[in-house]
């Protein structure tokens, strides 16, 4: 998230892309995996970046181990406010993709 900030107050447009993953989806558990990406705008080539701080990755999106969940300007714009809205987000999100991929 700290990325994201310095991003934008360096006036560089820039989303925030909570995804979850694969193995969570399938499986469940009580522990959700996850992890949060950044894209940014880049005027020069007039297409969104992927950028990854944590795992200092840029240009290259997630691998096929990660779901993009959805994107905003931060968690709460996802409806993700804590734990426990994270965890119905995420379940819901789940119920859904699963409907989705096993049929």
């Amino acid at each position: 998230m700290a990325f994201i900030i310095l991003a934008r107050a360096s006036g560089i447009p820039t989303k925030y892309i909570e995804t979850i993953d694969r193995e969570w989806l399938k499986k469940g558990g009580s522990s959700i995996g996850g992890h949060v990406y950044a894209q940014v705008y880049d005027e020069s080539q007039s297409k969104w970046v992927w950028v990854d701080p944590m795992g200092r990755n840029i240009g290259n999106p997630p691998g096929e181990g990660r779901v993009v969940f959805d994107e905003g300007l931060d968690s709460w714009d996802l409806g993700i406010r804590d734990y426990s809205t994270l965890n119905g987000e995420f379940e819901g999100f789940r119920d859904q993709w699963l409907l989705k991929f096993s049929s």
